[in-house]
C-alpha cells in the first residue's frame, strides 16, 4: 500500500467496540470529499472487528489496519496475530510500537523493529510510533529519548512508501492536553532531520497523535511539519472523527500551511 495523500488521518479504535458497534461506526465515516491524492483515511479496529469494519465502510478509500502484529508468520504463539494474517484479512497498514504496548506490554524498540520488518515484508504500510512520557519532557531529555527510540525501532527496509512515523507524546494521550505548536514543530523537525540522515531525501511522513480533537485538529494539521494525525478517543465518535476529517479536507483544499493556520481559520 502506498499512502498517497498530503495528509494521513488514522483512527485507532484500541480495545473498543463489538462487531455491531464497529459496523455502525465504520458505516458513518464520511467518504473522502477531495481526491484520494489529498487525504488518506485509515481506521484500525480490534482484530475481531476487522471484517465487520471492512465490510461496512462507505468506500474502499477508507483503509483498514491492524493495531499490532507479531513478527513471525505463524507458529505456537497463542493469542498473537501475524502481519501476513492481517494482510489476508484485508488490512493495508498496521500500527507498531504504540506507547500503550511499549508501556503495558513492555515492548522494546528492538521488538518493535522486528514487527515493522515483518509487516513490510507482508506488504503492509507501517505506522511506527515513538514518543516520550512526562518525565523525559520535564527533564529536558525528550529529543534525545525519542531520537533513540526512532533509530532503534526503524526497520532497515523503511521507505516513504512503506512507513509513516507517528509522534505521540505520552503525556498528552488521554489527558485532554496536546503539545503546543512549538512542541510539535520542534519534535517533528528533529525527527525529520534524523530520518533524512538515515534514509536520504525521500523521508517518511510524520503524523501527530496526542489527544487530537475537533477543536485542535485544524491547528495541528495546518502546521507544515505535520503530515496527518493519529486519532484515539475522538475516532470512536463518528461526529468527532468526521469533524477532524473535515479539517483535513479544508486544509488540503485551501493549500495554506505556511504559517500554521489555514486562511479559513483566520
Amino acid at each position: 500500500m502506498v499512502v498517497q495523500g498530503e495528509l494521513f488521518v488514522i483512527g485507532n479504535w484500541k480495545m473498543h467496540l463489538t462487531q455491531q458497534a464497529a459496523t455502525d461506526l465504520a458505516s458513518t465515516i464520511s467518504d473522502p470529499k477531495t481526491s484520494h491524492d489529498a487525504v488518506t483515511i485509515g481506521i484500525a479496529p480490534s482484530f475481531v472487528a476487522l471484517a465487520a469494519a471492512k465490510a461496512s465502510r462507505k468506500s474502499d478509500d477508507i483503509l483498514i489496519g491492524g493495531q499490532d502484529c507479531y513478527p513471525v508468520d505463524e507458529g505456537a504463539y497463542t493469542g498473537s496475530v501475524s502481519a501476513a494474517m492481517l494482510r489476508d484479512a484485508g488490512c493495508s497498514f498496521v500500527i507498531c510500537g504504540h506507547s500503550e504496548r511499549r508501556t503495558h506490554q513492555q515492548e522494546t524498540s528492538h521488538f518493535v523493529r522486528e514487527k515493522a520488518e515483518s509487516a513490510i515484508k507482508a506488504g503492509l504500510h507501517v505506522i511506527l510510533c515513538v514518543g516520550e512520557n512526562a518525565g523525559f519532557r520535564e527533564h529536558g531529555s525528550y529529543l534525545s529519548f525519542v531520537e533513540t527510540q526512532l533509530r532503534e525501532s526503524l526497520p532497515a527496509s523503511a521507505t516513504r512508501e512503506n512507513l509513516t512515523v507517528a509522534y505521540e507524546p505520552i503525556w498528552a494521550i488521554g489527558t485532554g492536553k496536546h503539545a503546543s505548536r512549538t512542541d510539535i514543530e520542534e519534535m517533528h523537525d528533529h525527527l525529520k532531520a534524523v530520518l533524512h540522515e538515515l534514509l536520504g531525501e525521500k523521508i517518511p511522513r510524520i503524523i501527530y497523535g496526542g489527544s487530537v480533537k475537533p477543536n485542535n485538529a485544524l491547528e495541528i494539521m495546518s502546521l507544515p511539519v505535520v503530515d496527518g494525525v493519529l486519532v484515539g478517543g475522538a475516532s470512536l465518535d463518528a461526529a468527532a472523527f468526521n469533524a477532524i476529517l473535515d479539517a483535513a479536507y479544508q486544509i488540503t483544499s485551501n493549500q495554506t500551511r505556511d504559517d500554521g493556520r489555514s486562511k479559513a481559520a483566520q
